[in-house]
């Protein structure tokens, strides 16, 4: 959001998403689905498949460390 030069209540705005919804997800106090990921990626122009492997890159080495072990990917 930083980049963008947005704020929380424009992004509500932009999104469709409630401000008050908003807030907690982008404060890390709530949890959400896929698809409000979606609807704020598009909102700030950002892909959806690029932010989710990003975030798995950035995670893994977290999921080791933890002792939580990710569910294994059939192939």
């Amino acid at each position: 959001m930083a980049q963008l030069r947005s704020n929380k209540s424009r992004l509500a705005e932009a999104s469709g998403i409630a401000r008050t919804t908003l807030g907690p997800i982008i404060d890390g106090r709530k949890t959400f689905d896929v698809e409000v990921l979606d609807t704020l990626c598009q909102t700030l122009g950002l892909d959806v498949v690029e932010v989710l492997r990003q975030a798995d890159a950035a995670t893994q080495g977290r999921l080791v460390d933890s002792g939580i072990r990710p569910i294994k990917r059939e192939a």
